[in-house]
């Protein structure tokens, strides 16, 4: 016979076991995410947590599976050298807000295109220096932005992950000193702008010997003392939704190809103002065919 002493205890088992397993976490402080001064309530949360709010800058520096995770408008998550993020298969396990950040030696395990989305607003940055490093597969909102910085001497690129449609597109390594090659990977769509900020002492190549093209909803802007190689020797076209703003000041100059073909299509306008710049359409003696069309006004100071 069973006796009825025994139904308070089962209900208040299932009380703690619903507590620790649905229960929302958000962030209290910056920190590490192992620290349990980090979260609300000392609590550090994990994949059995329904949700995780990250209003601070959280950093992962060891193995951590999670779901359910929103990264506000205010929140930073890094995932640091040596740490490793890895996320379920199920849709928005990951929803950026605020901005995610991958450094170089770190590992974002399981992103599928469809479980990490960043919002309106948001930023992705790479910090990658001697590594390429992969880009998540993700949704990313017209109005997202992804940020390359930190890349020096990188090479041997190879990851299909950078043929997404991006947002706007920055690229920013003041501490390159050696030419960043994509190998016609950058080939699908970028929403929003392209923005070439700073190649340090080099140049970025989009593509070596591929063919391959680049639509540009926006602007594409080369700026301060930043390069632009369309291609070595390929066959590349870039389509600009919007205007095509030259202001680098590099002598060594940008081109569109050596030999080979390269293009630049703008349907708006074209705006150079680089004292001492240098934008060349083929390198001069190497057979190489340049072209740039413009739309609108085209534009010398």
């Amino acid at each position: 016979m069973i006796s009825l002493r025994s139904f308070p205890i089962l209900i208040f088992i299932g009380l703690v076991s619903s507590t620790l397993f649905g229960q929302s976490i958000q962030s209290a402080q910056t920190g590490d995410w192992n620290n349990t001064a980090t979260w609300a309530g000392g609590v550090i949360p994990d994949i059995d947590t329904e949700s995780i709010a990250i209003n601070h800058t959280v950093t992962v520096t060891n193995n951590i599976t999670v779901d359910g995770v929103v990264v506000s408008t205010s929140g930073t998550l890094i995932i640091a050298t040596g740490g490793v993020l890895t996320i379920p298969n199920v849709l928005n396990a990951v929803v950026v807000e605020g901005a995610l950040q991958s450094n170089e030696g770190s590992q974002l395990i399981g992103a599928t295109g469809n479980n990490i989305s960043f919002t309106n607003g948001s930023t992705y940055i790479h910090n990658f220096s001697t590594s390429e490093g992969v880009i998540p597969l993700a949704t990313w909102d017209s109005n997202s932005t992804i940020r390359i910085q930190g890349y020096t001497t990188a090479s041997g690129f190879i990851s299909t992950s950078w043929g997404q449609s991006f947002g706007n597109f920055i690229w920013d390594c003041p501490f390159q000193t050696g030419i960043i090659n994509l190998n016609g990977l950058l080939s699908n769509s970028i929403q929003g702008s392209m923005q070439i900020e700073s190649t340090g002492s080099s140049f970025l190549r989009l593509s070596s010997g591929e063919t391959f093209g680049l639509t540009i909803g926006g602007n594409l802007e080369i700026r301060n003392t930043a390069r632009l190689q369309l291609t070595l020797s390929g066959n590349a076209t870039i389509h600009v939704g919007g205007d095509f703003n030259f202001e680098s000041t590099a002598s060594g100059g940008s081109e569109t190809n050596t030999t080979g073909q390269g293009i630049i299509d703008v349907q708006g306008n074209f705006w150079m103002d680089a004292s001492g710049g240098l934008l060349s359409l083929g390198s001069g003696g190497s057979g190489g065919l340049g072209t740039l069309r413009v739309a609108d006004n085209f534009s010398l100071i």
